[in-house]
């Protein structure tokens, strides 16, 4: 028995690059899907592009998660069935040593209850665990990838459903995965992590990872196994498997035609990289709307190993086999002895014994082969590594399968008032996601403006009356794709005629066209008998501050403030000292909440000293040199302190850049 680990899962990355369905009308496979399984064994989920996945699953002692009955359901709402069943058939792990030759799925199994991990919610982050007996044995979960398509010049992100399970056997803990894509494409995945199995002292088989007596890791295989029982369509007895290549039409190589070879029988095929040679599952009946047989290509994606075994191994010697159905033809090797005609310890080179094909349900086994040479950073509990192919739909729909078109996005300008008579001009700004032409409309404009419906500018001149309009402004792409927005208008009376109306003019009666509010309580500081508020003026008594001249100091002052309440506004008044070269000093605030603003950013180079007051409402931006008594805005708003509490210490922190003496005389 290979001695048992516990699960370590590192985090997974997913880079996804794909082409994207749209809509079909083949009428035959419209209907509703039916799963033949109870609803705690089904998995079904929707995308936001209307594309869909349904199917079943259960757990087997030997081959763990089998998925079974799978649909996929295009965005225009097509369903066909995709699989009979999808199933791991081997996880077989030579060494390099020939010390041992592993057979994991057939002689250990995944699925038994001392294999298959029941998965915690740390083993599934964002994602839903799926419970067989009490047991979590799946996690699932939406995966958005990077990229999927380009629609105009903008990249539309794709969405995956992932499920996936983990076993441990032996020292390695197995992750196989199945990642759905919104666009009908399967990327079966396996993740192998946990420790290293074998330790020996000879450098040769292997990488030095560790001290003692058996300090080399030693190098091994794994080569994985799928089963997949394709059923596309209605009819599980009509598919055809063909091998697609490209061959060189000249001995110079800058031609090739394509070859297509549709086989009649069960066969064993290997990769070609020589002559791009990949595989299809077609259906003989089914077509899309253009007449081509819809059908699922199987792409081969790590290439970079591959494992010729021993004569006690044939089914090494390939990478593609397609077989007939048979119930009892479950492993790639070691292959359990079966009523049905299923001798023990066949593999598949047994089941590929020259059977037709046509009008039978067939099974494609695929394998990949991943050489592990152990490295230090294995040591005590290695990193993941992935392996992976896929399947892509090809014409499973009719013509380029977009993503539904993204509408504009338009900004709303918020309530606008203007004088009557007056002229006006407002732009109303748009973008498309896909940089398409915008078109725009407006309804409810007061009268006299009118808007252009090219570019979005609302122009003209009011009429004399007063009056509020309720404007409803539409962009609209050239696929229809179309966004509004609403805002009032009010077209009124300005007594003080400072430019600002009535209706939104916060100290009507006195010019006060900037409108400052210095207490925020809706009354403009020149209406306002307490511009400021119940204001609080507080001076620090540990001041004067030295800096020293030495190294690069900070120092502070502190106000204890035992007022209570919440902050509306905060100044800082009288702030001075004597510096050379103010510009080596940055000063900053901090509340009793620890909310902090530097409120004066170094600046203002060689001059001298520093005599002002800051408040948002300052007259202007710090000037240099910072002297003059006046106030000033500060470097960043001290409306960062609004709603901090008042109680408590106030620090200012005074910091030198620079071995320049100075001294601090105040602040407020």
């Amino acid at each position: 028995m290979r001695p048992v680990s516990r699960v370590y899962i590192p985090t997974v990355g997913h880079n996804i690059a794909i082409g994207l369905l749209l809509l079909v009308c083949a009428s035959s496979t419209t209907a509703q899907v039916t799963l033949s399984c109870s609803a705690t064994y089904q998995i079904s989920h929707s995308f936001s592009n209307g594309a869909k996945w349904d199917m079943c699953w259960e757990l087997l002692d030997r081959e763990g998660i089998v998925y079974s009955d799978v649909y996929y359901t295009t965005p225009s709402g097509i369903a066909r069935r995709v699989f009979n069943s999808l199933a791991l058939a081997q996880i077989h792990v030579p060494y390099d040593d020939d010390g041992a030759r592993y057979h994991d799925v057939s002689d250990y199994g995944l699925g038994s209850s001392g294999h298959l991990n029941n998965l915690q919610q740390t083993d599934c982050p964002n994602g839903t665990r799926l419970q067989d007996n009490g047991k979590n044995v799946i996690c699932r979960t939406i995966i958005t990838g990077d990229q999927s398509a380009l629609t105009g010049n903008t990249a539309v992100a794709t969405e995956v459903l992932s499920v996936f399970s983990v076993s441990h056997v032996g020292a390695y803990n197995y992750i196989p995965e199945y990642r759905f894509f919104d666009t009908g494409q399967i990327e079966p995945v396996m993740g192998a992590t946990g420790k290293l199995q074998r330790y020996g002292s000879d450098p040769a088989v292997g990488w030095p990872v560790r001290g003692g007596s058996s300090p080399v890791g030693i190098s091994h295989l794994h080569n994985y196994y799928w089963r997949l029982d394709f059923d596309l369509g209605s009819n599980a007895n009509d598919d055809v498997f063909e091998e697609i290549e490209f061959v060189a039409d000249n001995a110079s190589n800058n031609s090739f035609s394509k070859s297509v070879n549709s086989y009649s029988h069960e066969a064993a095929r290997s990769i070609n990289p020589a002559t791009k040679r990949f595989w299809r599952v077609r259906d003989a009946t089914e077509t899309n709307a253009q007449g081509l047989a819809v059908s699922y290509d199987i792409l081969a994606l790590d290439t970079g190993h591959r494992d010729t075994g021993p004569s006690s191994e044939p089914f090494t010697y390939d990478d593609v086999y397609v077989t007939r159905q048979r119930d009892c033809e479950r492993f790639i090797s070691h292959n359990p002895s079966d009523p049905d005609g299923c001798a023990s310890n066949d593999d598949v080179t047994d089941f590929v014994n020259g059977e037709a094909l046509a009008n039978q349900d067939i099974v494609v086994w695929f394998g990949i082969t991943f050489h592990h040479i152990p490295r230090d950073e294995d040591e005590p509990r290695m990193h993941a590594h992935w392996n992976h192919f896929r399947l892509v739909p090809r014409d499973w729909t009719y013509a380029s399968s977009r993503i539904a078109n993204l509408p504009p996005v338009i900004n709303n300008p918020g309530e606008q008032f203007n004088l009557p008579s007056s002229d006006t001009s407002l732009q109303v700004v748009a973008s498309d996601p896909e940089n398409q032409a915008i078109t725009f409309t407006a309804s409810g404009l007061p009268p006299g403006l009118g808007i252009n419906s090219n570019n979005g500018l609302i122009s003209g001149t009011h009429s004399s009356s007063f009056g509020s309009y309720n404007v409803n402004v539409s962009a609209t792409d050239s696929e229809g794709g179309i966004n509004a927005v609403n805002f009032g208008w009010h077209v009124g009376e300005d007594i003080d005629q400072d430019g600002v109306l009535n209706a939104s003019d916060n100290c009507p009666t006195v010019a006060n066209a900037n409108q400052q509010d210095s207490d925020a309580d809706g009354e403009g500081n020149l209406c306002d008998a307490s511009p400021y508020g119940g204001c609080t003026s507080l001076s620090s008594s540990d001041v004067p501050k030295t800096i020293s001249s030495s190294g690069t100091p900070t120092v502070q002052s502190t106000l204890d403030v035992s007022e209570n309440g919440y902050v509306s506004s905060v100044t800082v008044n009288a702030l001075t000292g004597t510096h050379s070269y103010i510009g080596d000093l940055s000063f900053s605030l901090t509340s009793p909440d620890g909310t902090s603003v530097e409120i004066i950013e170094p600046s203002c180079g060689s001059d001298d000293d520093f005599d002002l007051s800051l408040g948002d409402a300052g007259s202007s931006a710090i000037p240099c040199p910072a002297v003059g008594g006046d106030s000033h805005q500060p470097s960043n708003p001290l409306s960062a302190f609004h709603g901090d509490t008042i109680a408590g210490n106030w620090t200012l922190s005074i910091s030198d850049n620079a071995e320049l003496a100075s001294v601090v005389d105040g602040f407020p």
